[in-house]
């Protein structure tokens, strides 16, 4: 029997409406989830996020969090959190830069190199 917060079943709903936790993608990457029998999206947000799984292939849990920890509540799922406040700003892909591309981000560090501060590691 699990016990679930209000916090919980906030963030459930909210990921339920929201269509982008990939089952099957969930299932195939913690098979350990379906052997236990809990349904994927309770499973993740009750643990799967503390133990830095992803909803999908292209949201990075860790990096999301570590972006804005201090803006997620203390019992809030990191993945509920970017859907609540920060879908449009483009962090799907693995956390970071879905909306640019290799050349945009090589002119860009091309740029930079020309400043003496810039250290690109």
């Amino acid at each position: 029997m699990v016990t679930l917060t209000a916090w919980n079943k906030k963030d459930i709903k909210t990921i339920i409406d929201s269509e982008k936790f990939d089952l099957d993608f969930y299932l195939a990457e913690n098979p350990d989830v379906k052997k236990s029998g809990l349904d994927p999206i309770v499973h993740y947000v009750l643990y799967g996020s503390q133990e830095n799984r992803n909803p999908n292939e292209n949201f990075n849990t860790e990096i999301y969090y570590n972006l804005y920890k201090n803006a997620i509540g203390q019992d809030e799922n990191p993945f509920a959190h970017y859907i609540r406040n920060n879908e449009n700003l483009y962090f799907f892909e693995k956390g970071l830069l879905q909306e640019y591309g290799y050349d945009s981000i090589s002119n860009a560090l091309n740029r930079l190199r020309k400043y003496p501060f810039f250290n690109a590691e």
